[in-house]
Parts: C-alpha cells; structure tokens; sequence
C-alpha cells in the first residue's frame, strides 16, 4: 500500500520512523545521516543504488532565453549571453565543485560534467572532466573578455545596455541538495561578478514558466543519460521539457508549426537523432549518441557539478522483514535509471514479506 502524503518532508519523516515497507523515490539525500541512526531502531536498512544521469544537479541554461513572446530588451541582452558558449564556459570553471560536493552531496558521487558514467556504452575518457576545474581568475578573465569588463558599484558585471545581467536560477524542493547546489552556484558566480539570485518554485509553476520558455537557468539532473536514444530529454531540444531549449521542442514535437526553430548544434543533435532512428545498425546508433553528447559537451547547454550519486531514486529505505530488493548495484546493471523507471526494473513483482 501507497499512503498520500502532503509533502516530501512527511515521506521522509515516515521513512525515519521505520513507518515504511519499501520506499526509494523523494528520500532526501541529506537526510542520510538520519536514517542510518534510526536504522536499528527503526527495524530498516539502507540501500544506495547509484544512478546513471552524469548530472545530479545540472545547471542548464535555457537557449530560448530571450525569445518567448513579450521578452524585453535586456532580458534579450541576457539570452544572448546564456548562448554564448565562452560565457557558459567561463561560469563553469567559476564553479567550486569540490565544496558543493562536501556540503551539498555529504561526498556521495564525484565532481563531474554531464556526461555518461563509465560503465555506459557511450562514455569516452576523461569527457566528465570537460571544464571542470576550479579557475575563478580564468572565468574572471574569460567575462572581461566578454565585454563584461564594466562593474557597478557592488562589483556586478554590467551588460551592453548598462544593466547588471541579472540571472534567475530556478529550483524545486523536491530532489535532494538542488536548492543548496543552486545556492551555491549562486554564490559562486556572484564572486565572478554575475549577478545571479534562485527562485525556488512549486513543481507546477516551475513546469509552467519551462514550457512558456522564460526559464534562465533551470535545475534538474539528466536522468537516463546511459539511454539517449530512449530518454533524449537532457541532451536535446526534444520537447516542451527539454530544459535547454523547450521553445525549440515545441518546434521540433510540432513539426516545424509552433516554437522556436533551433539552429547550430542545437538543430544539429537533432538530426543526429532523427537519424539515429532510423538506423538499424546498433554500432552506428552507438556513434552518432556518442557524437551527440560530444556535441553537448562542447557547448555546455548544461553545466554539471556533481554526478554519480544515489540521488531521487537511490536512496532506498527498506523494512528488514521486506526482501528480494537488490542490495548491490554492479556497474553493468544499475537500478537506478530514469529511462526504465526505476523500481519497475529489479522488480518490484518480486519482492515478498519474510514471514516470522
């Protein structure tokens, strides 16, 4: 049985109270230290099952930025600057991994950019590591070069129209350390001098705002990266919840008659994967999503930070009476994966209560 409950703080508080069977999805990650404390007494055990997205915290700017219906002139001047891969770039590397990984993340999964996990067929070596170095005096210079070489009097950069760029990173309180990791982020690109602030949303308005294309910067993790071909959401402008560019999905799930028709890379991984398709050879298949995320790795549509974790779906409370839920996860089969839904891949029409 499924109880409803109003939020994911009561889930949690269940969870800790051993008041449930089996439970993995919305268990906070930064409640682990809890529940290993109140495992003994709350007759359960824990199991992680690390996921496959790459970026459990992805920050993912919006290419459509700038180019919904009613945008003003400096929120143009803004979208121009989140397309601008040098400037993506330059935010990447002012980034402090290692202290969102510390603080954050309790040092589960490892500082890294969205990309496959190793045991993914698509991982090449060292494509985790693509602009993940901690550089604020590069990033400083990388701006300067920008023209973002003026500041106001709080030292934020100022924009061709004299305005601060002012960017709005968007979060739900739902997965784990997403607000913090923005927070963070936030702060982080402050001492760059972007000004930057988060907005943190009700799941509904922030699904809203993403598919009207107002979002700057929004935070998800890119589930189902091991299986791009299936569940190509994080890596394209695929559709409305494509969060690099839901304009440009509404355009391509449209046909061509609504949205924002994408161009460059953005249009290019897309008849990667129109063609991907329509191949029945599984090595090419295999190449042209290797090549798309090479391509997205190149452009940074979304900057990593910290990936590999047991986040949203990895975190597995489970009573001790409650069996045939898998206690390891080899890298060759990894249970927690968006793309299949996970738990219905281990599966759950197994699992039974030990009886005595």
């Amino acid at each position: 049985q499924f109880e409803i409950v109003t939020d994911t703080e009561v889930l949690n508080f269940k969870a800790i109270a051993g008041e449930l069977d089996c439970q993995e999805r919305h268990i906070n990650l930064m409640n682990y230290p809890l529940l290993v404390e109140g495992a003994e007494k709350g007759g359960y055990r824990i199991i992680l099952w690390p996921g496959d997205g790459g970026a459990d915290a992805g920050m993912m700017f919006n290419q459509n930025a700038g180019q919904q219906e009613g945008a003003d002139d400096h929120m143009k001047a803004v979208g121009e600057f989140l397309r601008n891969v040098e400037f993506r770039q330059a935010l990447s590397i002012a980034i402090n991994r290692d202290e969102i990984w510390k603080s954050a993340f309790l040092e589960f999964g490892e500082p890294r950019q969205m990309a496959p996990m190793p045991w993914s067929k698509y991982y090449e070596p060292d494509m985790e590591k693509v602009w993940i170095e901690f550089d604020p005096d590069k990033a400083n210079q990388m701006l300067d070069a920008l023209g973002l070489d003026k500041r106001d009097a709080d030292g934020f950069r100022l924009g061709p129209d004299g305005q601060p760029l002012d960017i709005l990173i968007e979060a739900v309180q739902l997965f784990g350390p997403w607000v913090d990791t923005a927070q963070l982020v936030n702060s982080h690109w402050n001492d760059v001098g972007i000004k930057s602030s988060v907005k943190v949303e009700e799941r509904t308005l922030y699904y809203t705002r993403m598919a009207a294309g107002e979002q700057q910067v929004a935070v998800w993790n890119t589930g189902g990266n091991g299986k791009v071909l299936i569940y190509p959401y994080w890596t394209m402008p695929y559709a409305s919840a494509s969060r690099i560019g839901p304009l440009s999905g509404i355009w391509y799930q449209s046909g061509g008659t609504q949205g924002v028709e994408p161009t460059g890379d953005l249009r290019k991984v897309l008849d990667l994967f129109d063609e991907a398709k329509m191949t029945i050879d599984m090595a090419k298949q295999d190449e042209l999503a290797k090549e798309i995320f090479r391509i997205n790795l190149r452009n940074l549509w979304t900057i990593g930070t910290i990936g590999g974790t047991p986040l949203e779906q990895g975190v597995v409370v489970v009573k001790n009476n409650f069996r045939n839920v898998p206690e390891s996860t080899p890298e060759r089969h990894v249970h927690n994966e968006d793309s299949v839904h996970t738990p219905s891949n281990v599966p759950p029409c197994q699992y039974f209560f030990k009886q005595g």
